[in-house]
């Protein structure tokens, strides 16, 4: 009978726990229900604010993974036009006086290896100089001070 009494009077405890454990389980309705004694009743209204609470937070974690998704995907876009604008064009512009100079490397006068060679002298810095810039972007000199 004593066993019997105890175990009915821990009743409460035990959803109590059911709820908490809810709770840490990330569920959705951890919502407890009304005790009998004032309480009981107060702890299940503290753990239902807390519910709340939770779910807020979790939904702003979750809006915050999505914005940072964006930005990332903004940040790639971004970084990928200007590969294509600015070092594209450079790097074609390397690859097609090279090509030049490949095909008519018997024929070509002096004056035209020196004009291709200026400008490949003019090429290479510049690409140097747009990716260090687009470094420069990604991740700024300071930052990891």
């Amino acid at each position: 009978m004593t066993w019997w009494s105890a175990d009915r009077a821990l009743t409460p405890v035990r959803e109590l726990e059911a709820g908490l454990q809810r709770l840490a389980d990330g569920k959705k309705e951890a919502a407890l229900p009304a005790f009998a004694l004032r309480e009981f009743s107060q702890v299940a209204g503290a753990i239902n604010s807390l519910a709340g609470a939770l779910t807020i937070s979790r939904n702003a974690q979750q809006a915050l993974a999505w914005q940072l998704i964006a930005v990332q995907e903004d940040e790639r876009r971004a970084l990928a036009r200007e590969l294509h604008d600015e070092m594209g064009q450079t790097l074609t512009a390397i690859g097609v006086t090279a090509t030049f100079l490949e095909r008519n490397a018997k024929q070509i006068s002096a004056m035209q290896l020196a004009e291709c060679a200026s400008e490949l002298r003019r090429d290479v810095p510049t690409s140097s100089e747009q990716l260090r810039a687009m470094l420069k972007g990604l991740r700024p000199h300071g930052l990891d001070a």
